[in-house]
């Protein structure tokens, strides 16, 4: 086969790829969609794009240390984009400088990587530490699956009115969403 099909074996049988390699890839994936998506006007030049990255740190960069695969990952995923965008310059004014996509898509795939559940729940908990005692174990009585106490009982042993107490847990509701969402 003299074409060059064979030296490009990944179209009928993927190279053998490192677990830890793989795992590494499968890991960035969201934060380089995110990235490309900033980048490209649609979802199949992000997903061609994804495509041809992943194919060529598989070609290429196979030895390349974890600590150095994100890194790498978002250079090739930025060249790939810069080079769909050029082949689709032809004939259309591009008003975004590339360099401007680039921070906007650097931007977009933090916030993708800050918007996974274990860094919420993360953030939800330092939240709910800055509560005060009182704050925390009303809480704790609502949403709690421990307490064995019911929000009757809180309010009874507290010397408040329901409508009080629940007015209480609105505010304490609002003050967790806004902490939680000024720190994503």
């Amino acid at each position: 086969m003299s074409d060059g099909t064979a030296s490009r074996n990944h179209d009928l049988h993927p190279p053998a790829l490192s677990e830890s390699l793989e795992t590494s890839l499968f890991a960035l994936r969201p934060r380089l969609a995110a990235y490309l998506r900033a980048m490209l006007p649609d979802h199949h030049a992000v997903d061609d794009c994804l495509q041809e990255t992943f194919l060529l740190i598989f070609d290429r960069y196979q030895d390349v240390p974890n600590t150095e695969l994100p890194a790498l990952a978002f250079v090739c995923a930025r060249n790939k984009a810069r080079a769909w965008l050029d082949k689709q310059k032809t004939g259309r004014l591009v008003i975004i400088d590339p360099e401007v996509l680039h921070q906007i898509a650097e931007k977009a795939a933090a916030a993708t990587t800050a918007e996974a559940p274990g860094h919420r729940v993360m953030i939800l908990r330092n939240c709910l530490g800055t509560l005060s005692a009182e704050q925390r174990e009303l809480v704790e009585c609502r949403y709690g699956g421990n307490s064995i106490e019911s929000l009757e009982e809180f309010a009874i042993r507290r010397n408040r009115r329901m409508d009080a107490i629940y007015k209480q847990l609105e505010r304490i509701r609002g003050f967790l969403k806004k902490c939680v969402t000024s720190r994503l």
